[in-house]
């Protein structure tokens, strides 16, 4: 939908404004159907036969036992005794996803058919025969809304030296917002298999001001032409999820019970601070960097320790307590704070220059030679940084105890390194959009 006006201000200048909504329907979003690793699909012969291999491999006959020392997994070394089991323990014995614990593949696939579904992983989905049934149906769904302005004017010989001037200057407030939160043309994945459609917010593509302006210089009659063009806008927006102990996104040991904030089976869920579901794009427009050290005391204030939905299912179901889960650290990961000075992305700023010299040799046969510089002022710019919040590996997960920090939680203006990991380079070797300064020199025939 496109609605506007257009008007002459003056000769061979025009005033333009459009307001533009364009809304994206049916492109696809890759779901599990079979809902592998949610909690709603809890196999509890499964889940206790996980839990009595993991106390017969520690050598105790209770789950408090386990906690307080597991010598068969944990044994004593060097004059220190015996450690106690984690949740890790436990999922490598079955009580976990089946996508972690089969690598998402049916039970008979992965076993042999020497197992059943009874004695597999305790959360394998709907059908723990199937394993990972991943399908992309056309439900995502986008909206771009933008107010767009322009003025456009050409003028003949304004002043001395020069015969004509082109010159276009552009201002946009817009907002693009959609469930995938990625570019939604490559399969984006659904943020929550049991809600597809739920989470909506600002893309990876989204940027809420863009200035533009180019000019093209005629020198005299049949002289050098001298363009240039500049291109400015506000940071794009960035995710900000919850890092798994592997550091990817798939379903690592134990990480439902971490990470999986929403209980679908996906882990790396989008982190909120007030701990229900995230929202797209938050780093950068619902969070700053000035305030992202809130939003990360008021997680780890509040949410950090607690239960998540897979957890809460072994609890319901009476095969633990909230405060056995905790001992075994079956709980919300503690976020690492991020550094005074935290950075996000930086605004956009390229200036670009050609000069060429069209030489007519005859009527039908022009030859052209040109110099072109792309980010001619060398304008540092910066990246989205990368979506993760903070790595637990160090463990044990206790208030104030954290692993290495995340790309978000970790990059400050106090430190080089951190700050330069985020700019941008010349990516294949060619060009980059925001690059550093790079020299072009051609040679065009017209004829």
């Amino acid at each position: 939908m496109n609605i506007g006006f257009e008007r002459q201000l003056l000769k061979g200048g025009v005033l333009s404004a459009d307001y533009i909504r364009n809304v994206s329907l049916h492109f696809p979003l890759t779901i599990d159907v079979n809902h592998v690793g949610d909690s709603r699909y809890l196999n509890l012969a499964a889940a206790n036969n996980a839990i009595a291999n993991t106390l017969t491999a520690c050598g105790v006959a209770s789950i408090d036992a386990a906690i307080a020392a597991c010598p068969g997994l944990h044994p004593a070394s060097g004059g220190n005794p015996a450690g106690p089991a984690n949740i890790n323990d436990f999922a490598g014995f079955g009580l976990d996803s089946g996508y972690a614990y089969f690598g998402g593949a049916p039970v008979e696939v992965a076993t042999g058919g020497a197992l059943t579904p009874d004695t597999g992983a305790a959360f394998a989905g709907i059908n723990p025969l199937m394993g990972v049934g991943d399908f992309e149906q056309p439900i995502g769904r986008s909206v771009y809304n933008a107010l767009q302005t322009s003025f456009k004017q050409r003028v003949t010989s304004p002043f001395r030296g020069v015969s004509a001037l082109d010159l276009t200057v552009s201002y946009t407030l817009s907002r693009f917002e959609g469930n995938g939160g990625n570019d939604q043309n490559f399969s984006a994945l659904a943020w929550d298999n049991a809600n597809p459609t739920a989470f909506f917010g600002p893309t990876s593509l989204d940027r809420t001001h863009a200035f533009k302006f180019g000019a093209t210089f005629d020198v005299a009659h049949r002289g050098p032409r001298f363009s240039v063009i500049g291109n400015f806008g506000s940071p794009h927006p960035a995710l900000m999820q919850l890092l798994t102990q592997s550091g990817n996104a798939y379903p690592g040991t134990g990480e439902i019970f971490r990470t999986d904030v929403t209980g679908d089976g996906s882990v790396q869920d989008l982190f909120n601070p007030n701990g229900g579901p995230g929202r797209p794009g938050q780093l950068g427009h619902s969070i700053s960097p000035g305030n992202l050290n809130a939003a990360v005391t008021q997680w780890n204030n509040t949410v950090a320790g607690t239960l998540t939905p897979a957890g809460q299912a072994l609890v319901t179901a009476g095969l633990f307590t909230t405060g056995e889960l905790q001992s075994l650290q079956a709980v919300k990961p503690w976020v690492a704070p991020p550094p005074a000075g935290a950075e996000g992305a930086g605004f956009f700023k390229e200036v670009s220059t050609v000069l060429s010299w069209p030489i007519k040799v005859r009527e039908n046969l022009i030859i052209e030679p040109s110099m072109g510089a792309f980010n001619v002022f060398n304008f540092h710019n910066f990246d989205i940084p990368q979506p993760l919040m903070s790595d637990q590996t160090s463990g044990p997960f206790t208030a104030g105890t954290y692993g290495s920090a995340g790309s978000v939680t970790g990059t400050g203006s106090g430190s080089l390194n951190s700050r330069e990991s985020l700019r941008t380079g010349t990516g294949s070797g060619v060009f980059s959009n925001g690059a550093p300064r790079q020299v072009e020199f051609g040679l065009k025939i017209n004829f």
